[in-house]
């Protein structure tokens, strides 16, 4: 088995997932400051200590994959159990 041509397949796939991301995010950015405007509008006692995070609790980890795609598996492992990514 060639361990150097799967390494090089995994990091042409990472690299196209992190843009991938990058872009969903760049493309989602309007909508979202459109919904923290309504939430704000339609909840405003609520708004004031909310963030676009708050309103939508799996976004950070969205924002956070990127660089996990960079991470060894053993410096995820120790992130997720110390709680950085919950």
């Amino acid at each position: 088995m060639n361990f150097a041509f799967i390494d090089q397949k995994k990091l042409k796939l990472d690299s196209y997932i992190q843009r991938l991301i990058h872009m969903l995010l760049e493309n989602l950015s309007s909508l979202l400051d459109s919904l923290v405007g309504i939430n704000q509008t339609t909840k405003p006692q609520e708004a004031s200590s909310g963030s676009i995070d708050d309103l939508i609790p799996s976004l950070r980890q969205l924002r956070v994959l990127p660089d996990m795609l960079d991470m060894p598996l053993k410096s995820i492992t120790a992130s997720w159990e110390s709680g950085e990514l919950a």
